[in-house]
């Protein structure tokens, strides 16, 4: 069996939920293959430069104008015909990968990548079954296209959507986003806090801070270590050295040379030296991390993330039954997100005025910590990459039924 996963890079989420579901893919049968492909880059460089870059500046820079785009093409507009039409141009351009490749199926992480290939399909350039996996927790019309066999979504309230959308039911699965099944491993947590050298008897707050704005998080963090609630604090930067730079010099760990470039960088961050100094005297206990490949690990030894509210990190969140607080969701999918989360009592919104008194509550109410962890495992999709394995099996065998008969 050959799949054919297409993605795009407008987001880490998407590509990773597709590297997911390839490594399953390629365990469960040595004489399957899969092929990843950023469809968007594939058909066109300059395109993937405009949508991945602008979905980023626009988001980070002009949120309100992000969230109208977003909400606009979500209904039937001048901008969602125009975004459909522009995707239709340039569908034929996967045409030499279809016919070099020679799937047996296509999945697709990505609204614009389902749309493609059911535009070839409506167009009877190809006859391949299609899968999407939507990738957050609400629906967007740029998934929707009446070319593509099956959808899997996340939530019973996603189905209703989707409904709404003029989907038949039959054609969408529960299954969740792919992740990687580490999320859903047991480890000794005590054993772990003890080599990072944190204390296992005291909450632990997990920060994903790579999306996130220097001086905003630098703010919260220096508002959090003022606290008089015990607890200690695991900082993620991610790929973003300046952050990771600045907490160090935040912390006291690190000291430029040129004290001019140290007040430099305090200035901004719009933090004032003596407000850092007081901070980096008696800070929380802090382990400061810039990038790593063991997520799950920090996840798992944690009680409550900080985090933006992705598809990704929240699926991962939720297998390791991790209540979360969420900080500066984007308009649009990530609202969305925020509000099932929300909704299903796993998560709080916060803000950098309320940051320190919503997350002093939250650590200091274990009850209703407790009763999030459990919610988040309920609504955890157990083993997404395993169910859509399946799903691509089913739909396989239902093609080549009919194309029989």
């Amino acid at each position: 069996m050959k799949v054919l996963i297409l993605s795009a890079s407008t987001g880490g989420g998407h590509m990773s939920a597709a590297r997911a579901l390839m490594n399953h893919i390629e365990s469960q049968d040595d004489s399957s293959t899969a092929q990843i492909v950023d469809c968007i880059e594939y058909v066109s460089h300059a395109l993937n430069i405009i949508v991945s870059e602008g979905y980023r500046q626009l988001a980070l820079k002009a949120p309100a104008i992000f969230g109208f785009l977003y909400h606009s093409t979500n209904r039937s507009s001048t901008l969602y015909n125009l975004a459909d039409r522009i995707l239709i141009l340039f569908a034929k351009r996967l045409l030499p990968l279809i016919n070099e490749y020679k799937p047996d199926i296509v999945v697709s992480t990505h609204a614009f990548a389902g749309d493609l290939m059911a535009e070839l399909k409506r167009k009877k350039n190809i006859n391949i079954p299609i899968i999407s996996i939507v990738t957050d927790f609400s629906p967007h019309k740029m998934y929707i296209h009446p070319c593509i066999n099956k959808y899997v979504v996340s939530s019973e309230k996603m189905v209703d959507e989707m409904i709404e959308m003029n989907v038949d039911r039959d054609r969408v699965t529960i299954l969740g986003i792919p992740i990687n099944p580490s999320f859903y491993n047991k480890i000794d947590k005590e054993m772990e806090l003890r080599l990072m050298e944190l204390d296992p008897s005291i909450p632990t707050l997990l920060i994903m801070a790579g999306s996130f704005g220097v001086t905003d998080i630098l703010k919260m963090y220096a508002e959090l270590s003022t606290s008089e609630t015990q607890f200690q604090i695991i900082v993620i930067t991610g790929k973003n050295p300046k952050l990771f730079n600045a907490f160090n010099i935040f912390l006291g760990r690190e000291t430029p040379d040129d004290m001019s470039e140290f007040q430099k960088t305090i200035s901004e961050l719009k933090l004032k030296y003596r407000l850092g100094s007081r901070y980096r005297i008696n800070p929380k206990e802090t382990v400061l991390l810039y990038y790593t490949n063991e997520v799950e690990k920090y996840m798992h030894v944690s009680d409550l993330i900080i985090t933006k509210p992705g598809g990704l990190t929240v699926s991962e969140s939720l297998a390791c039954g991790l209540p979360m607080a969420i900080f500066n969701a984007f308009p649009g999918q990530e609202e969305d997100n925020s509000d099932f989360l929300i909704s299903n009592d796993v998560a709080v919104k916060i803000t950098k005025e309320n940051c320190k008194s919503v997350i002093e509550s939250l650590l200091n109410d274990r009850e209703r910590l407790t009763r999030m962890k459990e919610n988040s495992k309920r609504i955890s999709k157990y083993k997404s990459a395993e169910g859509v394995y399946n799903l691509i099996l089913e739909t396989m065998q239902e093609t080549n039924s009919k194309n029989f008969r």
